[in-house]
């Protein structure tokens, strides 16, 4: 009966079709021009940022949108062509709503509020409202709306346009039954929303019915018949005609959709109000333009048109010869996709797991408690609990890290600790089957399978204490670049500091570091716990986070993974007389490290206080004859050690930088708020 109804809705629109001239079907180049202005090199990178169709450098987010590494990076770009006076980044109002959309829906609850309760949205309704696959603006609008709705209760009037005086009781009834249809989650909504959409479009009349309902009704027809269609063809084989025809008629039914919808613009609602009414317009056009991007729809769309892709230089051929272009560069490795987290996580229900966090910069800590939130156990990560023990704070630390407990307690908690200095972090172990995580409160960066890696290499028993494969690490960082992880950046020339600083650039316009393999590093990493490079130096730093942001971006992270390493491999020291000497390279950075109640028995209370890192990576293991080693299946990002810190801080954009990226974990559940 549906489709009946559906195709009797499509005969008269194919009748004031054929007088009118035939619609452009959805994807096509046909009516406006929504690429105008969008031909510069520029808008082509953002083109395949968005779409998902650049290189790998180009990172989308679990649903879809770019990441804030990304956009931050376009940012950048915009920025260095308008200073340039490229005009690369000139016009194309298509690219700059959709990037403006995806920076709300990545932004903070207030800063997106602020936004879209002031003039936010006009410039959309002069687009025209059809999937576009080189800009995909209803999976955006999509998100937006998800994440709007999720914050906090009042910031927004959710409202559903009023019926007017001469509207039937059927027509009434038939609408409240397509706002109901519509409520039901993912694709089905399209079907029973067309059922009901057939239902009260014959009930409706035009001059007396919401818009907006009349907008959900034909679009929700057009998702239907564009699925039921896709099966069909997928399933026979046909094509041709009769699909050009059901696309034209999609096409024509998403455009009674959109002058339905913008009509009611001049009337009641703005953007904001269209964005989070009861209406889930933007759900259903997200759904329908996925359709246009997956394929084989994007491809036989492609095929009809010529889609514009980003002019990029040509690589070099590969070497002739038997292998040929299967050679790949071993320093640019092709990283495996890892396995997701519920398998990250099976084997270890039933092992407790806590983290204790060394607090003390609650500019730190906002970065890691995302990843944080992301590893509890009720997140479908591995970690019970989070102690937050503090060793140093300012009275704002302090005020951050309270109101962070009370909001993600009791999971979140600032336990009751004994002992001087440094020995009260680990006052906490009580259990003995628990496996313990001590992380600095300045990792930035922490991979999905880091710690139940390093759960898992504590629980083989062959180790003490278990290091994760810790980026700006006094040892580690001498093992990566040993195996070539490391990629040489160097410091930009003065002038270009100069430059920026005439603009008065914010923290993202800080001069960037040039990257260059040809030639020799910028200088050597000794393998010493307290070097100059990477210990002492800021510069060395620097460098080091410069080389693994930069692997990151194009998915060669995985060039930092030596599978395992002993830190005690050649012995842990000597004796002269009665005096025990380490060897310079077994004292190791506690940064980010796994254990149990056990590997503690042999720790003298005096020197844990004082030096926990001396204490535990050497004097312990010797006591015990015991070594400990690290997971390279467990990477870290450790941001600074003290003599690094401000030289970091002063003379880079990092901190802003690994914010951004961590960011895009924003949309992971979080612990709920203590009632």
């Amino acid at each position: 009966a549906v489709y009946l109804l559906t195709f009797f809705c499509f005969e008269l629109g194919s009748a004031a079709e054929a007088a009118a001239g035939a619609d452009a079907a959805p994807g096509s180049s046909g009516g406006s021009d929504v690429d105008a202005d969008c031909d510069s090199p520029y808008w082509f990178r953002v083109r395949a940022a968005l779409s998902g169709r650049g290189p790998r450098s180009f990172r989308l987010g679990s649903d879809g949108g770019p990441t804030n590494f990304t956009l931050a990076r376009l940012a950048a770009e915009e920025h260095e062509s308008e200073t340039a006076s490229r005009g690369d980044s000139a016009g194309c109002e298509v690219g700059r709503f959709l990037l403006s959309v995806w920076r709300l829906v990545r932004s903070g609850a207030e800063e997106r509020a602020w936004n879209l309760q002031q003039s936010f949205g006009k410039g959309f309704y002069v687009l025209p409202w059809r999937p576009q696959p080189d800009w995909p603006i209803f999976r955006a609008l999509a998100r937006l709306r998800a994440v709007a709705l999720r914050d906090a209760a009042g910031t927004y009037v959710a409202r559903r346009c009023e019926q007017l005086e001469a509207n039937s009781a059927s027509a009434t009834a038939a609408e409240d039954e397509l706002m109901q249809a519509l409520q039901v989650a993912g694709p089905i909504a399209l079907l029973s929303g067309a059922t009901a959409g057939s239902r009260f479009l014959l009930h409706a009349s035009p001059s007396s019915a919401c818009p907006l309902a009349i907008a959900a009704a034909y679009w929700a027809l057009a998702g239907s018949l564009l699925a039921t269609a896709g099966s069909v063809a997928a399933s026979a084989g046909s094509g041709g005609d009769k699909e050009r025809a059901v696309e034209v008629e999609v096409g024509h039914l998403i455009r009674l959709g959109e002058e339905a919808a913008k009509s009611w613009q001049t009337q009641r609602l703005p953007f904001l109000d269209l964005l989070v009414g009861a209406w889930p317009l933007w759900d259903i056009a997200s759904q329908i333009e996925e359709y246009y991007l997956q394929p084989p729809l994007q491809s036989r769309r492609a095929s009809g048109r010529t889609l514009k892709t980003a002019p990029v230089s040509a690589a070099p051929a590969p070497p002739l010869g038997a292998q040929g272009a299967s050679v790949v560069d071993p320093r640019e490795p092709v990283c495996p996709r890892g396995p997701g987290r519920e398998a990250l996580a099976r084997g270890l229900e039933r092992q407790r797991v806590e983290v204790i966090v060394v607090y003390g910069r609650c500019d730190r800590v906002k970065i890691l408690h995302r990843y944080l939130l992301r590893n509890l156990r009720i997140n479908g990560g591995v970690v019970d609990r989070v102690h937050f023990v503090v060793f140093a704070a300012m009275q704002e630390d302090l005020e951050y890290l309270q109101q962070l407990v009370a909001d993600h307690g009791p999971v979140y908690n600032i336990p009751q600790v004994t002992g001087r200095r440094l020995a009260k972090i680990y006052s906490v172990c009580e259990d003995p089957d628990t496996v313990y995580i001590k992380i600095d409160d300045d990792v930035v960066f922490l991979a999905d399978e880091a710690l139940p890696n390093m759960v898992r290499e504590r629980l083989r028993g062959r180790c003490g204490l278990v290091s994760a494969n810790v980026v700006n690490h006094a040892i580690l960082s001498a093992v990566h670049q040993d195996v070539g992880a490391i990629r040489n950046f160097f410091m930009p020339p003065d002038d270009w500091v100069a430059a920026e600083e005439n603009v008065g650039s914010k923290d993202w316009r800080k001069p960037r570091w040039l990257h260059s393999d040809e030639g020799l590093a910028m200088g050597v990493i000794m393998k010493q716990a307290q070097s100059q490079c990477v210990w002492a130096m800021w510069e060395c730093g620097a460098w080091m986070h410069e080389s693994f942001l930069s692997r990151l971006a194009d998915g060669t992270d995985c060039a930092y993974d030596f599978g395992w390493h002993d830190f005690h491999a050649h012995g842990h020291g000597n004796f002269r007389g009665d005096r025990f000497v380490p060897l310079a390279y077994t004292r190791w950075s506690i940064n980010l490290i796994a254990f149990k109640k056990e590997d503690l028995a042999e720790a003298r209370a005096a020197d844990l206080a004082e030096d926990d890192e001396a204490e535990l990576s050497v004097m312990v293991h010797h006591r015990m004859g015991k070594r400990a080693c690290a997971v390279g299946h467990a990477l870290a990002v450790h941001f600074s050690y003290s003599r690094q810190d401000d030289g970091i801080m002063e003379n880079t954009d990092l901190l802003a930088r690994y914010d951004a990226l961590s960011l895009e974990l924003a949309a992971a559940p979080e612990v709920p708020p203590r009632r």
